[in-house]
């Protein structure tokens, strides 16, 4: 849950810096335009750093229980061969201590497996999480370009240009975003009249 805080503080944080933008800077500058685009660009670089540090975790609990594993064998293997090497038990104490033994392993393997699935259906409810914090940031992040749009603020060329980029960049894994259009009623014509007043 934690990367769903810190995806969340991403997300404030780049609406915050957008809004500072937005009200420092002239509509259409040059200077909008860059520092939107170095704002998107620092975006993407925490929203692919949480994803780096997702898969190092998942390598973890991955190797984790690996060696949990190899430990229980290891442990097994040992007191298998103590009990091997007794001369002091009869033959029959010794096949009773060493099925013992074995359910004992087995227990404790299945016990490591469980806890191996219950620690990865975990982190894949994180990363699916994830994955849905990206996919409504991309779906607001197309509403505020329609609203754009729709207010005028940008033209239907900017919006396609922006709404090809959104969706290349969101591309990687994430549910198709929601079918975006332009209006019927709204389209350069009107705009264009109202530019020329």
């Amino acid at each position: 849950m934690d990367s769903l805080r810190t995806e969340g503080a991403i997300a404030k944080s780049y609406s915050e810096r957008r809004a500072i933008i937005e009200r420092n800077t002239a509509a259409e500058s040059e200077q909008r335009r860059d520092l939107m685009s170095r704002l998107d660009a620092w975006r993407t670089e925490e929203e692919a750093a949480i994803r780096e540090k997702q898969d190092r975790e998942l390598d973890a609990v991955r190797e984790s229980l690996r060696s949990e594993e190899d430990s229980i064998r290891e442990s097994y293997e040992r007191r298998r061969q103590v009990v091997a090497d007794s001369q002091s038990l009869s033959d029959e104490a010794r096949a009773k201590l060493l099925e013992r033994l074995a359910t004992e392993r087995d227990i404790e393997l299945a016990a490591a497996e469980q806890s191996r699935i219950e620690k990865r259906a975990r982190l894949l409810e994180d990363i699916v999480s994830d994955e849905e914090v990206l996919a409504m940031a991309r779906d607001r992040r197309l509403a505020e370009l329609q609203a754009a749009y729709d207010e005028e603020l940008i033209l239907k060329e900017e919006f396609e240009r922006a709404k090809a980029e959104l969706e290349k960049k969101y591309a990687g894994g994430l549910a198709p975003p929601p079918d975006r259009q332009l209006r019927q009623d709204d389209g350069p014509v009107r705009r264009d009249v109202r530019r020329a007043r």
